[in-house]
C-alpha cells in the first residue's frame, strides 16, 4: 500500500431524518436535522463528510433560503488554526465574482468548530464533464478557462491565492441567462478551503506558516508548492494549466506511481507536447505556446498574472479565428439519445484548514469535500453517488438505461471513443487514464461511461458483483481492461460467512480469458493459491503490476510464479515466508516498487535484493528482525528513492545508509528508541530527504513529543501513532 498517496475516504448521502445524528469527521461536532446554528440557520440535511470537515444543506429561518454550510475540524482559540480561520475567512468575504463561489457568513459553534456559509450550487464539476467526455474540445475549453481566468485574476487583485486548483473544485453550472448559449455553461472556481491572503506583515506571514506547510493536490502542484517553498499567484498559474492540460488531452501533465513520485515529476520531469501527451491530435501553435508557459517549471518564467494567460488565450483565439487556419475541432461523438451531462447536484465551496502535508492524510487527492447531493438511487447502492437527471429534472426511469444480458459485451465500438454500458445497477468502480498507473479517480460503473480511445481501463469489482454475480466478467473481453481489482472491505466477516472464503477465488474463473492484463490487485481479500490457479496467472504474459498483499496466500506460493521477474509492481505483504518471495527476485531486472511489509525478513533476506538496478520504492516495514546491519544489502541498489522502515529496528546510525544513497527522497522510520537530538541530527545532515517519523503514543514524554512535533517542515513528517485498544 502507498503510504504516501492520500488516506481521506469521503461519503456523499443525505441523512433526512430530524432527531439523528449525521456522522462526522473524528473530533468535529455532527449537526442533526433540525439543529439551529447562530439562531439562524437550520440544518435539513448532511450532505457530504470527509477527513476535514462536513458539509450541509442549511435554510435561512428568517429569509427561508436555502444555503450549504460547511464544518472544519474543530480549532482553539489561540493556536495557529484559528488565526489561518481568521485569514481564510476574510479571504472569503473579500469575493464577489460571477465565476467564484460567494460566502456569505461564518462563525464558530460552540467557540471550537468553524463554519462557513455558502451558495448552493447546481451543476457538475469539471472533474465530472471529463470523466464523462474524455478530453474537450478546443472551442469548449476556450468557453470554460476565459472566464476562470478572469476569475482569478480578480481574486489575484484582492490578495487572496487559492492553492489548490482543480478539476474537481471547477464547478460548470447552467447559465441561467441564455439557456440557448452553446456550450450553456458558467464555470465557477469553489473550494477556497486552503486559500491564504498576501500579506503585507512578513512576520505575521512566518508566524502563520513557520511550520513548513505544503498543501495542494500532487496531480496540479507547482514545483515550488511541491517543495514547501513560498509560492504567489503564479503558482495558482501553473496548476490551471495542469487542469487546462487535461482538459485538452485526457490526463494531467504529470502523473507518478505515487503523491511523491508526481510532486517530483513537477520539478524535474520534461513536460509533453499537447500533440505528444493526446497521441497524436493536433492542437493550433498558440495553445502549445500558452500551456507551456503556464507550466514553465520556474515562476520567473510563467506568466506573471492571469490578465497575460487572459491576453494570449484571447487574442490569439481571435487571430486564428481570422486567419482560417484553425485545426477541424475534435470532438467526441455523442450518442443521439445521451443524457444530458449535467446531474442535478448540490455544491459548495469547502473552506478548511491546511493541515501540514495534507494530502498524506487523505484518500484521494482529488476526493475532496466538493458537496455533492442528489435523489438516492433505489437499487444503486450506496456507492452512488449521483443519479442523472432528464431534462424536466426527475430522475430516469429503469427503462431509459441499458439493462444488459450475461451474454453481451460491456464495451461497444462508438467511433472516435468507447462506449461501456453496465446497465442500471453498479456493478463496482470504473475508470481509465492515459497512462498505466493506478491512482485513477474512479467513478460507479452503472449505465453507459463514454472513455476515449488509446487509454488503459480500470475495473473494480465489489462484493455484489464478486459474491452474486461474478458471471459478469464475462461480459468484458480481452483487450477491454489493462487493470482488474477485487474490492470486498468485509475482512470481519470472512471467518463467519463462507460465501465470502471463496468469492475472490470461484469469481477469477470468469476473468481467465483476460490474458492481456497488465494490473490484477487482489490484496485485502481472501483470496487464496486457488484463485491464482483459476485465472491461469502464469499465462498473463503481459501482467507488470500485481497485488496479493494481505491475503490467504503463502509467500512461498508466490515465490513459484513464473511471472515474478516480468512484474515492476509487487506487493506481497503480510505473507509468510516473505524470504522465499525475496529470493525468488534476486536480481530481477524490473521490479521498481516493491511491497513486503511484515513478511518476517531478516538482515540476511535482503541481500537478495542487491543488483536491482530499477528498485526505487521499497517497503519493508514492521519486520522487526531487520537491523542497521540490514542496510548493507541495499548498498548496491541505485534507483531506490522511497523506502519504508517504520517498525524495523533501526537507530540513528541509518544515517551512513542514507549518505549512500543520492537518490533517497524520502524514509519513513520509528523513532520510539531515539532521542530528539538523533531526529535534529539527521534533519540537519539531509535536510533534501523527507523523513516521516512514526512515534507510538506515550513513548517519549509529552514535552519531547511536543517539541519533535515542533521539528515538523517542508521535508519531515511527525505522525504519532495510538496503539489499538483491546
Amino acid at each position: 500500500m502507498d503510504q504516501f498517496a492520500p488516506k481521506e475516504e469521503v461519503t456523499l448521502k443525505r441523512t433526512g431524518e430530524a432527531g439523528t445524528e449525521a456522522a462526522a469527521p473524528d473530533g468535529a461536532l455532527s449537526l442533526a436535522p433540525g439543529r439551529l446554528v447562530a439562531e439562524r440557520y437550520k440544518v435539513v440535511c448532511l450532505i457530504g463528510k470527509g477527513a476535514m470537515g462536513a458539509v450541509y444543506e442549511v435554510e435561512q429561518v428568517f429569509l427561508q433560503k436555502r444555503f450549504a454550510l460547511k464544518t472544519l475540524n474543530p480549532i482553539g482559540k489561540a493556536d495557529v488554526a484559528s488565526r489561518r480561520f481568521q485569514k481564510e475567512a476574510l479571504a472569503a468575504s473579500k469575493l464577489e465574482h460571477p465565476n467564484l463561489v460567494r460566502a456569505y457568513d461564518f462563525g464558530v459553534i460552540d467557540d471550537i468548530q468553524p463554519y462557513f456559509i455558502m451558495d448552493l450550487l447546481q451543476g457538475v464539476t469539471l472533474a465530472q464533464h471529463l470523466q464523462s467526455l474524455g478530453r474537450l474540445s478546443i472551442d469548449a475549453t476556450t468557453e470554460i478557462f476565459i472566464p476562470l481566468c478572469k476569475a482569478m485574476g480578480y481574486a489575484h487583485q484582492q490578495g487572496v491565492i487559492h492553492r489548490d486548483i482543480k478539476p474537481s473544485n471547477i464547478m460548470l453550472i447552467k447559465n441561467p441567462i441564455d439557456a440557448d448559449r452553446e456550450p450553456p455553461v458558467v464555470p465557477k472556481i469553489v473550494d477556497f478551503g486552503i486559500a491564504k491572503l498576501e500579506l503585507s506583515d512578513e512576520f505575521e506571514h512566518q508566524a502563520l506558516t513557520k511550520t513548513g506547510d505544503v498543501f495542494g493536490t500532487p496531480l496540479y502542484m507547482s514545483p515550488e508548492q511541491c517543495m514547501g517553498g513560498k509560492i504567489d499567484k503564479r503558482s495558482d498559474i501553473y496548476s490551471l494549466g495542469c487542469v487546462l492540460f487535461e482538459a485538452l488531452t485526457g490526463a494531467p501533465p504529470f502523473t507518478g506511481a505515487n503523491a511523491l513520485e508526481t510532486m517530483m515529476q513537477h520539478q524535474s520531469a520534461e513536460l509533453l507536447s499537447l500533440k505528444e501527451a493526446s497521441m497524436g491530435l493536433e492542437f493550433p501553435r498558440y495553445l502549445e505556446q500558452v500551456v507551456a508557459k503556464m507550466l514553465a517549471k520556474n515562476p520567473a518564467g510563467r506568466y506573471q498574472s492571469c490578465e497575460e494567460v487572459l491576453r494570449d488565450l484571447e487574442q490569439k483565439t481571435e487571430r486564428e479565428d481570422a486567419g482560417g487556419k484553425k485545426p477541424p475541432d475534435r470532438k467526441l461523438k455523442e450518442r443521439p439519445d445521451r443524457r444530458p451531462i449535467f446531474l442535478a447536484a448540490a455544491t459548495v465551496a469547502a473552506f478548511g484548514l491546511a493541515c501540514l502535508f495534507g494530502f498524506l492524510l487523505l484518500s484521494s487527492s482529488t476526493h475532496d469535500i466538493s458537496a455533492t447531493r442528489a435523489p438516492s438511487p433505489s437499487g444503486t447502492g450506496e456507492g452512488q453517488l449521483l443519479t442523472a437527471l432528464t431534462d424536466d429534472g426527475k430522475q430516469p426511469s429503469d427503462d431509459s438505461t441499458v439493462s444488459l444480458g450475461l451474454d453481451q459485451p460491456f464495451r461497444s465500438d462508438a467511433g472516435d471513443h468507447w462506449q461501456f454500458n453496465f446497465g442500471a445497477k453498479s456493478l463496482g468502480q470504473f475508470a481509465w487514464t492515459a497512462h498505466r498507473w493506478n491512482a485513477c479517480d474512479w467513478k460507479n460503473a452503472i449505465r453507459t461511461i463514454n472513455t476515449p480511445k488509446h487509454t488503459c481501463a480500470f475495473f473494480k469489482a465489489d462484493k455484489n458483483l464478486l459474491v452474486h454475480s461474478p458471471g459478469l466478467l464475462r461480459n468484458f473481453n480481452d483487450g477491454d481492461l489493462y487493470h482488474l481489482e477485487f474490492f470486498l472491505p468485509i475482512a470481519a466477516q470472512w471467518q463467519v460467512d463462507e460465501k465470502y472464503q471463496t468469492a475472490c477465488d470461484d469469481a477469477l474463473n470468469y476473468a481467465k480469458h483476460l490474458r492481456s492484463l497488465g494490473g490484477l490487485r487482489l490484496s485485502s481479500t481472501p483470496l487464496t493459491v486457488k484463485g491464482l490457479n483459476n485465472i491461469d496467472i502464469n499465462g498473463l504474459t503481459k501482467l507488470e503490476h500485481l497485488w496479493v498483499g494481505h491475503t490467504n496466500i503463502d509467500g512461498k506460493d508466490v515465490a513459484q510464479l513464473k511471472i515474478l521477474h516480468q512484474l515492476s509492481i509487487l506487493d506481497a505483504s503480510h505473507l509468510q515466508h516473505g524470504e522465499l518471495v525475496v529470493r525468488a527476485l534476486k536480481h530481477s531486472p524490473r521490479i521498481q516498487d516493491l511491497y513486503l511489509a511484515q513478511t518476517d525478513l531478516t538482515n540476511a533476506s535482503l541481500h537478495n535484493l542487491s543488483g536491482m538496478r530499477a528498485l526505487s520504492t521499497l517497503d519493508i516495514s514492521d519486520n522487526s528482525q531487520i537491523t542497521d546491519r540490514g542496510m548493507l544489502g541495499l548498498t548496491d541498489v541505485p534507483s531506490l528513492s522511497v523506502l519504508y522502515l517504520q517498525g524495523c529496528s533501526v537507530t540513528p546510525a541509518i544515517a551512513d545508509f542514507i549518505a549512500q544513497h543520492e537518490r533517497l527522497a524520502a524514509v519513513a522510520i520509528r523513532v520510539d528508541r531515539w532521542q530528539i537530538k538523533d531526529v535534529q541530527a539527521l534533519l540537519k545532515r539531509f535536510p533534501k530527504v523527507k523523513l516521516i517519523a512514526h512515534l507510538t503514543d506515550g513513548a517519549w514524554s509529552s514535552g519531547d513529543a511536543d517539541a519533535l512535533k515542533g521539528l515538523v517542515s517542508g521535508h519531515f513528517d511527525c505522525q504519532i501513532e495510538r496503539p489499538e485498544k483491546r
